[in-house]
């Protein structure tokens, strides 16, 4: 078995695989691959038991840490890359047994994955000092509208952002949820969305319900705004729509 997995050791394998290769009963080479996984020669890989040589799995979560290690140095604003990013920069090819290697490092910790991104165990998002001013001036100009934001798209321009400032700023917003996306290029700050929620909930709970014009009225905006922001309520479960208006899902704050 051992010998088998050697001729491609970083090339998972299923125990069907194994026993159809090497002609052998298919209880057996499961069973000795058991034993091998108790001993810590192989490595199984999630719910669909793919098994990899421990050896070359360690080479594999060595050379992952370095590598987001290295991108991490390179644009500290991401909170990590997509999976088939990394596998593809990995193994260079994609497929679904290089995301089952990848998805095992997670389950053991050597790499972290939070929002569909992957990164090294700890890794949190941070903006170097050349873009600190930028990131002041977008949220001191985005309070001053708070719930009228311009479209995500016209940002850039409005603020007179240069590519890489806007290109690590709004990475580095969109990563660590700072802004919301309620629809579209309809956007606001995560605080402005946490104010909304308490106003309308309190609105809601006194009075029995909310109206998308009690909502416009109560926060001060268009129904641009408020319709999204509604709905994006009703998809987190705070409201549900009763005819025209909103009720509390909960009895929840």
């Amino acid at each position: 078995v051992r010998a088998f997995l050697l001729h491609a050791p970083l090339r998972p394998r299923r125990a069907q695989e194994v026993a159809e290769a090497l002609r052998s009963p298919l209880a057996v080479v499961t069973a000795l691959l058991q034993d091998m996984e108790d001993a810590r020669e192989v490595v199984s890989l999630s719910e669909n038991k793919l098994f990899l040589l421990y050896d070359p799995f360690s080479s594999i979560a060595t050379q992952a840490s370095n590598l987001l290690t290295r991108l991490q140095a390179d644009a500290p604003w991401k909170a990590g890359w997509k999976p088939d990013q990394v596998v593809k920069l990995l193994f260079d090819r994609s497929g679904r047994d290089s995301i089952e290697v990848l998805n095992a490092l997670v389950e053991q910790g050597r790499l972290q994955k939070a929002n569909g991104l992957v990164s090294t165990p700890g890794h949190v998002p941070t903006l170097p000092a050349q873009f600190q001013e930028a990131h002041a001036r977008f949220l001191e100009t985005t309070k001053s509208t708070e719930f009228s934001t311009p479209s995500w798209g016209d940002v850039q321009a409005i603020q007179d952002f240069d590519s890489r400032t806007w290109t690590a700023l709004s990475t580095y917003l969109t990563d660590t949820g700072d802004v919301v996306f309620l629809k579209d290029d309809v956007w606001l700050l995560r605080s402005t969305v946490l104010e909304a929620r308490t106003r309308i909930a309190t609105f809601a709970r006194t009075n029995g319900s909310i109206s998308a014009g009690q909502a416009r009225d109560l926060l001060g905006t268009s129904r641009k705004y408020v319709i999204p922001l509604l709905e994006y309520f009703d998809r987190q479960g705070l409201t549900k729509r009763e005819g025209d208006a909103r009720v509390l899902a909960s009895t929840q704050p």
